[in-house]
C-alpha cells in the first residue's frame, strides 16, 4: 500500500514536471516566433557588408576607345565602393547610401574634341537608382529621351536605367558639346541589359494636372517617419497649389502601423469622414514640416497627401482614393 502510494506520488510529480517543462517550452517557442516576426517586419538599411556582397557591373558599361565614333577614352577608370564612399566622396556619400548604393566608376573621354567626365553609379535595384536620380531632378527640369529617363542641368546630363544612374559632365554648353554628350550617353546606355522602364507604381497616380518631372521615390523614412519606407510620390497642380500625394505598398499593414505610431507623437486631427480609406485605417495629423498630412490604407497600400487644405484639395484627393478602391 505504501509502495503504491509512493509510486502514485512519483507518477503525479513526474506528470506535473512534464506539464511545466512543456508549458515553458511552448512559451519559449512562442517568444522566439514573435521575435522572428519582429525581425522580419522591421525594415533597416543594408549594412556595408550586405552592399559589398552584391554584384557590381557599373565598370563594364564604360566603353573603350571607339575610333569610328571619335570616342576616345583618356584615363583608366576609378571605382569607389559603398564601404569607402564616406572617405572618398565626403558629404555627398549620404545621398547615395540613402538608396542602397553599391558603388560608382568614373573616367574621362574626349568625344569629337569635347572633354567629358563620366560617372556610372550602381544601386541595389532599379527603384533605388530611380530614387537617387529623382532627388537630383527638379520639377522644372526638361526631360530627354534617353534611357528610362534623362534630363540636363547646365552642362551635365543625368540618365537612369535599370540599377544605374549615369552622369556626363562637360564645361562646354555649345551644340557640339550637346551632340558629343548624347553620342557617349547612348553608347553607355546601349550596354545596359535592363529595359528602359521607370517603376510601375506611378501608373496608379492620376494623370490630369500631374507635374511629370516630380515623380520621386524614397527608400527609407519618408517625411522623417522611422521605417516608413519605399514611398512613391508625385506632385500636382490643384487650384493653383502644388500638392504632393504618396503611395507605398503595404500588404501586411506594417507601414501603416509605423505611419500611425509617428502620428501619435504629433497633433492628431480629424480625418474627413467622406474620404474612402479602408474602414478604421486612417489618420490625420499636423506634421512639423509638411503641414496637415492625411494617410490611410487603400487596397493594401498606404496612400496620403501632404499640406492638405480641405477647401482646395478635398475633391482631388477623394476622387483619387475612390479610383484606387475600385
Amino acid at each position: 500500500m505504501v509502495n503504491n502510494s509512493k509510486h502514485n506520488s512519483l507518477l503525479l510529480s513526474g506528470i506535473a514536471t512534464f506539464i511545466f517543462v512543456s508549458f515553458l517550452f511552448l512559451i519559449l517557442v512562442s517568444c522566439s516566433n514573435e521575435n522572428d516576426k519582429k525581425e522580419a517586419t522591421v525594415k533597416t538599411k543594408p549594412n556595408m557588408q550586405t552592399l559589398a556582397d552584391l554584384e557590381y557591373h557599373a565598370d563594364t558599361l564604360l566603353p573603350p576607345t571607339i575610333e569610328t565614333y571619335n570616342i576616345n577614352r583618356l584615363d583608366e577608370s576609378v571605382t569607389i565602393k559603398a564601404a569607402d564612399s564616406k572617405t572618398n566622396m565626403g558629404g555627398s556619400a549620404g545621398h547615395y547610401l540613402d538608396y542602397n548604393f553599391i558603388g560608382l566608376t568614373s573616367t574621362k573621354y574626349d568625344v569629337k574634341g569635347i572633354p567629358i567626365t563620366v560617372e556610372v553609379a550602381e544601386f541595389a535595384s532599379p527603384e533605388d537608382a530611380y530614387g537617387h536620380y529623382s532627388i537630383l531632378r527638379s520639377n522644372d527640369a526638361e526631360l530627354i529621351k534617353m534611357g528610362a529617363e534623362a534630363f540636363t542641368i547646365g552642362a551635365s546630363r543625368y540618365i537612369t536605367q535599370g540599377p544605374y544612374v549615369i552622369t556626363l559632365s562637360t564645361e562646354d554648353t555649345t551644340g557640339n558639346a550637346v551632340t558629343a554628350v548624347s553620342l557617349l550617353g547612348h553608347e553607355i546606355v546601349s550596354r545596359i541589359s535592363e529595359k528602359p522602364l521607370i517603376p510601375n507604381w506611378y501608373i496608379l497616380f492620376p494623370y490630369k494636372d500631374k507635374i511629370h518631372t516630380s515623380l520621386k521615390y524614397y527608400a527609407y523614412n519618408y517625411i522623417d517617419i522611422p521605417d516608413f519606407n519605399q514611398a512613391y510620390t508625385t506632385d500636382f497642380i490643384v487650384n493653383k497649389d502644388t500638392v504632393t500625394i504618396f503611395l507605398t505598398h503595404d500588404p501586411n499593414g506594417e507601414q501603416f502601423i509605423n505611419f500611425k505610431d509617428y502620428a501619435k507623437t504629433t497633433t492628431i486631427l480629424e480625418t474627413p469622414p467622406l474620404i474612402d480609406f479602408d474602414k478604421g485605417y486612417s489618420v490625420s495629423f499636423l506634421h512639423p514640416k509638411y503641414g496637415v498630412v492625411i494617410g490611410g490604407m487603400a487596397r493594401e497600400k498606404v496612400v496620403g497627401i501632404l499640406n492638405y487644405n480641405p477647401e482646395k484639395h478635398y475633391e482631388f484627393f477623394s476622387t483619387w482614393l475612390t479610383d484606387l478602391q475600385r
